[in-house]
C-alpha cells in the first residue's frame, strides 16, 4: 500500500508495518510507531480523510492520524456494541459523500455511522446484517451511483441491496488476489487474479431478480410415479388408501443451477419453512391424515433475499367412510349415550353409598382430628397443634405493635395485647416414678392438667412439651401480668396433694420459666419465637437454681439482642437491659 501525500512525503504500508519517507530529498524510510507502541504485522490499506487526516488499517486494527499532517497515529477508539465485528482491517475507502468504508474477513464490509458522546466511532455492520459471511473483497471502489465494489460483491446503499457475483456472472478469473485493482478510464474496474483480469463495467450492472420462476418437475404417490396435474391451480386429488407423497421441484435459472436455494412448506401440516440446496428438491411427506393441504415452494439465487414468486399446489386426501364427518358424528353419540347411561346406574349407585359414608366420615374426621392435636394421656395439646396456630398468633401480635405511635403516641396497641410463653417442668420428677413407679407419674401428669385448666383461660393453649414439661401461651394478656400468674400456677402445684392411689398421695412442686412476646416492644422483630423459648427456657434453669417451686421470667428487654441474652441465674440479675420478675414460695415476687 502506498500513499503519496501533498506535503511530499511518501507513506508505505507492509507486511512488516508501516514506513514513511519525509520527503523527496530523504535518503532513508522511517519506521512509524503509534502513539502507545509499535506498529507490527501487515498494514493493507493506507487512506487520506477528506480532513487531510491518515488513516491506516492492518493486522492490529484501524490506526487514525492525531492531526492532520502531524504523523502521530493512534488507535481508533470504538463504542463496544458497534465496534468492528473483526479487529482486522483488509480495506479502506473514504466514499464521494464523505462515508468511511471498511471491509475485514469474517464479518466483510462496515459502514461508519458516526461518532458518540466520548468521541467513540460507530459501525454498521452491512454484511453480517445481510447474511454474507467472509470478506468483502478487499479491493474496495466507488461507481457513480454510490455504489460499492469487489471483486466478489457489490453493495447499493440507496437501495440497501448487496449482490454476490461469480462465474454466472461472468467473474471467471481464478483466485482473486487483495491489493490488485484499479479504475479504469470512464469508470471501469479491473481486479486482478489468478487466471487474469476481471474487468467490471459498473454503469451496465443490473441486479438481477431474485425469484425465478418454479415448476413442478416429478410426483410419487405411495412411493409410485403419478401424473402430475395439468395446472397448478387443479391441485392433487388423492384417495383414501393414499397417504404418502413425494415431490420434484426445480426452478427455471440456468446460469449456475447449484447456487439456487430452496424453501418449502406443506401449508396444513407444516407452519415454518425448510430451506434446502440444489440437492434437496424431493422432499417426502406422510402418512397424511385426510384433508386439505397446499405445498408452497420458493427460490432464490440470491444470498439473503427471497422474492414473491411461490410454486403453490393445493392437495386433498379424501377420508375413509369411517373418517368422513358423519360417521365420526355418529359414533361421538353413540358413545355418548354408552356414557350417559352407565353414569346414570353409577350416579343412583355412588349417591346410596354416599348418603350411609358421608355421616361416618364426619364422625371419624371429628374424633381423628381431635385425636392429632391432643395428647392422649393428659388431654392436653400436643406440639402439632401449637405449629397450626403459632404463626397466626405471632403475626397477630406483631400488628398491634407495629401500629405508628406506639408507647401513648397516637394508636399503640392497647391493654392486653401481649403473648406470655411459659414454660413448665415439675421438679424432682424422676424421682416419684423411681419411687411409686411409672403409674403414680402418669396420675401426676393427668392431676397437672386439670390443675392448670382451672388457673388459665379456655383460650390460652396448653401443650404438653416433653415428659413433664408443659408450655403455655397464653393470649391477649398484659406482659405485668406474667409473675402473678406464674405464683398462681406455682400455688395450685404446691398447695394440694396428688394422689397416686388408693389413700396414698405426694407433694410435687413446679418451677417456671417465662418469656414476654414481642419481648422489646419498641423493635417488634428483634426477639423472634425461637429466641423467646430459649430465653424462657434459660429461664426455667435459672428457676430451679434459685430454688426450685419458684419462677424466673423476662418482661422487656430495652436494646438487649438474642446474642447477649443471659444464661445463668446470676447473669440474669446482673443484666441491667432486662427487666426480670422472679419469686419463690405463695406469691412472692421480685423485679429486678
Amino acid at each position: 500500500q502506498l500513499l503519496l501525500r501533498a506535503d511530499g512525503s511518501v507513506w508505505l504500508g507492509m507486511q512488516e508495518g508501516l514506513y514513511r519517507l519525509p520527503g523527496a530529498t530523504a535518503a532513508a524510510l522511517e519506521r512509524v510507531h503509534p502513539l502507545g507502541g509499535a506498529l507490527h504485522g501487515g498494514i493493507y490499506a493506507v487512506r487520506q480523510a477528506p480532513d487531510g487526516r491518515l488513516w491506516v488499517g492492518g493486522q492490529q486494527g484501524l490506526f487514525r492520524e492525531r492531526a492532520a499532517g502531524d504523523g502521530a497515529l493512534q488507535v481508533l477508539p470504538q463504542a463496544p456494541e458497534q465496534a468492528l465485528a473483526s479487529p482486522i482491517v483488509m480495506g479502506l475507502l473514504w466514499g464521494r459523500d464523505g462515508r468511511l468504508w471498511v471491509d475485514t474477513p469474517v464479518s466483510g464490509l462496515h459502514r461508519l455511522k458516526g461518532w458518540d458522546g466520548e468521541g467513540r466511532a460507530r459501525f454498521e455492520r452491512i454484511s453480517e446484517r445481510h447474511g454474507a459471511d467472509g470478506v468483502f473483497g478487499g479491493n474496495l471502489h466507488e461507481d457513480d451511483q454510490g455504489r460499492i465494489w469487489s471483486q466478489l460483491y457489490v453493495y447499493d446503499p440507496a437501495a440497501d441491496r448487496l449482490d454476490s457475483f461469480g462465474s454466472a456472472e461472468g467473474a471467471n478469473f481464478g483466485s482473486f488476489w487483495f491489493f490488485a485493482s484499479t479504475e479504469l478510464p470512464g469508470g471501469g474496474l479491473l481486479f486482478g487474479g489468478s487466471r487474469g483480469l476481471l474487468r467490471v463495467l459498473p454503469q451496465a450492472w443490473r441486479a438481477l431478480p431474485s425469484n425465478p420462476p418454479l415448476v413442478l418437475s416429478g410426483l410419487r404417490v405411495n412411493g409410485q410415479p403419478h401424473e402430475p396435474p395439468r395446472t397448478l391451480g387443479d391441485g392433487l386429488r388423492l384417495p383414501p388408501e393414499k397417504r404418502s407423497l413425494s415431490v420434484e421441484f426445480a426452478a427455471l435459472d440456468y446460469a449456475d443451477p447449484t447456487r439456487l436455494r430452496y424453501e418449502y412448506r406443506l401449508e396444513g401440516l407444516d407452519s415454518g419453512w425448510t430451506r434446502v440446496d440444489a440437492s434437496g428438491r424431493n422432499p417426502s411427506f406422510g402418512p397424511l391424515k385426510p384433508g386439505k393441504y397446499t405445498l408452497q415452494v420458493r427460490a432464490t439465487a440470491h444470498h439473503s433475499l427471497w422474492g414473491t414468486e411461490q410454486l403453490q399446489l393445493p392437495i386433498t386426501l379424501e377420508p375413509a367412510w369411517w373418517e368422513t364427518v358423519g360417521a365420526r358424528i355418529g359414533g361421538v353419540l353413540a358413545g355418548l349415550l354408552a356414557i350417559w347411561s352407565w353414569m346414570r346406574w353409577r350416579t343412583r349407585s355412588l349417591r346410596r353409598r354416599e348418603v350411609a359414608l358421608q355421616a361416618l366420615v364426619d364422625e371419624r374426621t371429628a374424633e381423628l382430628r381431635e385425636l392429632s392435636l391432643t395428647d392422649t394421656l393428659t388431654g392436653l395439646r400436643n406440639r402439632r397443634y401449637l405449629e397450626l396456630r403459632l404463626d397466626d398468633d405471632l403475626r397477630l401480635c406483631l400488628r398491634r405493635f407495629e401500629t405508628p405511635g406506639y408507647e401513648g403516641v397516637g394508636d399503640g396497641p392497647g391493654p392486653d395485647a401481649d403473648l406470655l410463653l411459659l414454660l413448665l417442668d415439675l421438679d424432682h420428677f424422676k424421682r416419684v416414678n423411681d419411687v411409686h413407679g411409672h403409674a403414680a407419674g402418669d396420675a401426676v401428669l393427668v392431676q397437672l392438667a386439670e390443675r392448670l385448666r382451672q388457673v388459665f383461660r379456655e383460650t390460652d393453649s396448653l401443650v404438653r412439651w416433653g415428659g413433664e414439661e408443659v408450655l403455655v401461651l397464653a393470649r391477649e394478656t398484659e406482659r405485668r401480668d406474667a409473675a402473678e400468674l406464674a405464683a398462681r400456677v406455682c400455688a395450685a402445684v404446691r398447695d394440694t396433694p396428688f394422689e397416686i392411689g388408693p389413700g396414698e398421695t405426694v407433694q410435687v412442686t413446679v418451677s417456671i420459666g417465662f418469656c414476654a412476646f414481642p419481648l422489646d416492644p419498641r423493635h417488634p422483630r428483634l426477639w423472634d419465637w425461637r429466641a423467646c423459648l430459649a430465653l424462657a427456657d434459660s429461664a426455667l434453669y435459672a428457676a430451679k437454681a434459685q430454688g426450685r417451686d419458684g419462677y424466673v421470667g423476662a418482661i422487656r428487654a430495652n436494646g438487649l439482642s438474642p446474642r447477649e441474652a443471659p444464661e445463668g441465674l446470676a447473669s440474669w440479675q446482673q443484666e441491667s437491659r432486662l427487666e426480670v420478675a422472679q419469686g419463690t414460695g405463695v406469691r412472692s415476687r421480685a423485679t429486678v
